[in-house]
């Protein structure tokens, strides 16, 4: 059986869904002789930073830097980072109260970027001295010639093409909702900036504008705090007005919009986008549906558990191929097995727990609250593996084992036992196990 990508479930990942590339078209700061030595220090800045789950490659107008950041991880860089995806960074024909126009950016699915320029570039018009140019390379090659006829170079002509090229926020929103594969195949992200951003049309005349601005939006590029709860419906507006006001409910992201070699993975404040999904579009869409849940900005990831805290996975290690010998992975929050009537569920359980602490379990079997031992155990080619997120790796049949880690285990038998004779002694479980865990309800409740 082929395993998933990732068996381990949605997990906390470092995500920076901005950040620009060395041959990005505005603002360049990326400072080297030549443009190999440029992409190798920005890859190699990018590759120490550990696992990261997605970065989102900005360009402007295009998806050149994604294609070429995508062909360097082809080809055996950037192996620490699960997923690129483009982002295409867009100017709107409306302006804040500084004159600066309002950014937008369109977070691609790759898997439609060869269908770009026929699904949403061509579709995009702009009027400049009574001719249409749509938003093609070639029309804009062709829309910066037309302002400036003695430009020569394609380069050249393509940076003046986008600099006059102003999207309308109307037909942005009509090209995405006429063409279902391309809606479902991009987000669009509004920056909540003043300086180029929705919080620079503060203008009430511009109310509306602002609304319409962020009804098209799925999510938000900001890493306030504020903004975070507000857009989730946690601010000043409950959920029902953001959702009247701005067609839904919106996430926040950060990224640290790079335009440097010293702004690589580097986020203003420390706010790094942590995202809980698979490293995915897919993924990424999650976070549409549970914006505070999948989705945390700060130096560190939410719920931050010590490896010797984590089991990473377990196994059943039999070399007579009765159980086979398959890593079953675990998340490190929540995890459920199901399966149907004696398929394996408590001898999964029981021999996890006994793996770890052996001797609680032997004090349960004496008890005959627990499960009974299973004859197989003694058996030499049967043993089962616990391994823990700090690489520490436990056997059961470890006959040097020094020390146990804390678990609470509780088998079904002896929840039967109680629910069906001893209910007190239910009740004081489920307190103590309450207590142990909770320090709001450590200290509310006394303690006998």
């Amino acid at each position: 059986m082929k395993l998933r990508t990732y068996p381990s479930g949605s997990g906390w990942r470092l995500w920076d869904l901005h950040i620009h590339h060395p041959e990005t078209l505005f603002n360049n700061g990326f400072r080297s002789s030549t443009t190999e030595e440029r992409w190798e220090s920005y890859l190699s800045a990018i590759e120490r930073w550990g696992e990261i789950g997605a970065l989102g490659i900005t360009d402007y107008y295009c998806i050149d830097g994604f294609s070429k950041a995508q062909r360097y991880k082809q080809d055996g860089r950037l192996t620490n980072v699960h997923y690129l995806l483009p982002n295409i960074e867009m100017r709107l024909d409306i302006s804040t109260k500084n004159g600066r126009p309002i950014n937008i950016h369109l977070l691609v699915n790759p898997e439609i970027v060869e269908e770009l320029d026929s699904l949403f570039f061509s579709r995009l018009k702009f009027r400049f001295r009574d001719n249409i140019y749509d938003c093609t390379r070639s029309g804009l090659i062709r829309l910066g010639r037309a302002d400036q006829s003695e430009v020569s170079d394609d380069v050249a002509a393509f940076r003046r093409g986008i600099r006059l090229f102003k999207l309308d926020v109307d037909q942005l929103s009509t090209v995405l909702k006429e063409n279902k594969e391309l809606r479902d195949n991009v987000f669009v992200a509004v920056p909540n900036e003043t300086n180029s951003g929705g919080s620079g049309l503060q203008d009430s005349s511009l109310r509306a504008v602002r609304e319409n601005l962020y009804r098209l939006a799925d999510i938000i590029f900001s890493g306030n705090p504020k903004d975070r709860n507000y857009f989730a419906g946690k601010g000043v507006d409950p959920p029902e007005t953001i959702k009247e006001k701005y067609r839904s409910l919106k996430p926040c992201v950060n990224g640290c919009d790079a335009h440097s070699l010293d702004q690589v993975m580097q986020p203003a404040l420390d706010r790094f986008t942590w995202i809980k999904a698979n490293p995915s579009f897919e993924g990424l869409r999650q976070i549409l549906y549970e914006p505070l849940d999948r989705v945390w900005i700060g130096p560190n990831p939410p719920e931050g558990k010590n490896g010797y805290q984590v089991i990473r996975r377990v196994r059943f290690k039999d070399t007579c191929g009765d159980f086979g010998g398959d890593w079953i992975w675990l998340n490190p929050n929540l995890n459920t097995i199901i399966g149907g009537k004696s398929s394996g569920k408590s001898l999964l359980l029981y021999h996890i727990a006994k793996t770890i602490d052996p001797e609680m379990v032997g004090r349960l079997n004496e008890d005959k609250k627990g499960q009974l031992t299973y004859s197989f155990e003694d058996d030499p080619a049967f043993d089962f593996e616990v391994e823990w997120a700090d690489g520490t790796t436990v056997s059961l049949k470890d006959s040097a084992r020094s020390t146990t880690r804390p678990i609470t285990y509780v088998p079904q038998m002896y929840i039967n036992s109680l629910a069906e004779n001893r209910r007190d002694e239910l009740d004081r479980l489920i307190e103590r196990t309450i207590i142990e865990n909770y320090e709001e309800f450590r200290m509310s409740i006394p303690i006998e």
